[in-house]
């Protein structure tokens, strides 16, 4: 027994009291008709991302539930204490057994588990079969739990209650026996696909619910955009509202606005793992994407499983086949994530778009085009992946209509790479008089940047180039530079102009701070409280300590003072 239930804490009344339902509600009598017939089976389970309108649907359908007949639990993080979760369980199951508290509480300090759990399921099923009606019993956020002796003693209660339906509301799958209900008949289940809105609910939400009067069009926008996910919806709305111009915020959406980014941060990226996050990341400059292209992108050989385990957590991920081969995420999530690879820098993405590019040219897919990227360099990746499977002529018309524009914005990285393969693919065409001159035109790019990695990068190609250079082109210290990485076997940088490197010290850490996160590092920074930042940001105190404890891990600091001192190191304060 911990000392937590040594003492006897008070229980939390909130954590076995139902929600309060928002007055933004829009009746989803297809849901509520599933739930309905659900009470025949052992367990409802409601597994969908943040957001989906879970709890929404499950409190909207109680409603029609005699409160005598339901219990509720709030799960959260202590829940994983055996002690304290019991203690929960049993002061809502005393709305249909009073007194069961009294009866099982001193058998769990004082016998087995087994032995509590059997009491436990005797005295339930007997005051249950008395009554003659199926009480239910409600788990919120089950994804919290992560004790496996609790995992277990769940699957204990769905395999031998009788007149007691459990449902369970999570942002993951649990690990209980799923599949041996499915197949007995005993699981009904209602995930993201069920929840999102169709086209008349979305409909109906903005016109009751937000107030908004749309034109049709507009509302399809707005729901193909948001793929129906309620939450996404609903903060699109609120855009919309403060906004005169509604066909430009429609147009932008997909690139994540403020409310969308705080949300998706705060409720689903902070809380993954740092090598989930990079994985979220890196594959984010995908539209479509498989376990090897993975491998291929991240250089690692484990994607097929983490590709499992996020379709299991919810992670807005969606299969594009029976298979479960290619993937894609939700549009408004590949746009947060695509926003915080941006915060890491431009070489990284660089580097992503050169493995992808380079995936599919090894696969020799010619007769197919590159499934689309979603970034700025998308175009570059297009050119680079013809010149690759023999398609220089492809590459040439790529390139002649972006080089124009991205000239203009003065993006040097860009327009180096684009003017290289622009000289690569004249070659190939045995046109060495173009490709000398826009090889020309390019050197002093390159000397006045000090970028070298475009030319390692080039491969072979540019081998069979420099052999047609003039002789007064070899003199260039960035292609003597070339020739000594390779004649030394190894794809060399050097160290770039100092200018390159006097940006944001972001750059420095491994994974940028989000925006969020530097509101709290520089409120951190001025001495302010846990309760002063919440109070400032208006998010909970909670939230606070899970901003901190990710800023302590990307800055590499133990507390706040060690944080600070490397802030300022870096340049971030």
């Amino acid at each position: 027994m911990s000392e937590r239930g040594e003492e006897q804490l008070p229980l939390l009344r909130t954590k076995v009291r139902i929600p309060l339902l928002t007055s933004r509600l829009v009746t989803r009598q297809r849901l509520l008709a599933q739930l309905e017939v659900s009470r025949e089976r052992r367990l409802t389970l409601v597994s969908a991302p943040a957001g989906a309108g879970k709890t929404t649907i499950l409190v909207e359908w109680l409603k029609s539930v005699p409160a005598t007949c339901y219990a509720w639990l709030a799960l959260d993080a202590d829940d994983n204490d055996p002690a304290c979760f019991w203690r929960y369980v049993l002061a809502g199951l005393e709305t249909f057994v009073p007194g069961l508290s009294a009866v099982c509480l001193p058998l769990l300090q004082a016998r087995s588990n087994q032995y509590f759990l059997t009491v436990l399921i005797n005295t339930l099923n007997d005051h249950l079969a008395e009554s003659g009606t199926t009480s239910i019993l409600v788990f919120e956020d089950y994804h919290v739990i992560t004790e496996p002796t609790l995992h277990q003693a769940v699957s204990f209660l769905l395999e031998h209650l009788q007149s007691l339906h459990i449902i369970i509301s999570t942002r993951a799958d649990p690990p209980l026996p799923l599949a041996r209900l499915r197949g007995r008949g005993h699981l009904l289940e209602l995930r993201d696909a069920d929840l999102c809105f169709t086209l008349q609910e979305g409909r109906t939400f903005l016109r009751e619910a937000m107030h908004l009067s749309l034109s049709p069009e507009q509302d399809q926008i707005l729901l193909e955009q948001t793929e129906g996910w309620i939450t996404g919806l609903q903060l699109a709305a609120l855009l919309v509202q403060e906004q005169a111009d509604i066909d430009r915020v429609l147009q932008g959406l997909q690139d994540s606005h403020r409310y969308i980014l705080d949300y998706l941060t705060d409720e689903v990226l902070q809380g993954q793992s740092a090598e989930v996050r990079k994985f979220l990341f890196s594959t984010s400059i995908l539209e479509r994407f498989s376990a090897p292209l993975c491998d291929a992108l991240l250089q690692q050989e484990d994607s097929q499983e983490r590709l499992r385990q996020l379709e299991q957590a919810n992670l807005f991920l969606s299969p594009l086949d029976e298979e479960r081969r290619w993937f894609r995420y939700h549009h408004l999530f590949s746009g947060v994530l695509r926003i915080r690879l941006q915060q890491a820098g431009g070489e990284h993405q660089s580097l992503l778009h050169r493995r992808a590019s380079a995936w599919y040219a090894a696969r020799c897919e010619r007769q197919e085009p590159l499934p689309p990227l979603t970034s700025e360099l998308e175009d570059v990746v297009q050119a680079r992946y013809a010149l690759q499977v023999g398609r220089p002529q492809e590459a040439l018309l790529i390139i002649d209509r972006l080089l124009p524009d991205a000239k203009a914005g003065g993006r040097a990285d860009r327009v180096l790479r684009m003017q290289l393969l622009q000289s690569l693919a004249y070659h190939l065409l045995e046109n060495e008089q173009e490709a000398l001159i826009c090889f020309e035109d390019l050197l002093p790019l390159a000397e006045r940047e000090g970028y070298l990695r475009v030319f390692l990068d080039a491969g072979m190609l540019l081998h069979g180039l420099f052999i047609h250079l003039a002789e007064r082109l070899m003199t260039s210290p960035v292609i003597r530079a070339v020739q000594r990485a390779w004649h030394q076997g190894i794809p060399a940088t050097p160290a770039p102009p100092p200018q390159r490197y006097t940006s944001l010290g972001a750059q420095a850490l491994v994974e940028p701070l989000s925006e969020r996160e530097m509101e709290i590092l520089r409120l951190i920074a001025s001495g302010a409280s846990n309760q002063q930042i919440a109070d400032t940001l208006i998010i909970t105190v909670n939230t606070v300590k899970r901003h901190i404890s990710n800023l302590l891990s990307k800055l590499g600091g133990s507390n706040r003072t060690q944080a600070l001192v490397q802030a300022r190191k870096i340049g971030l304060l």
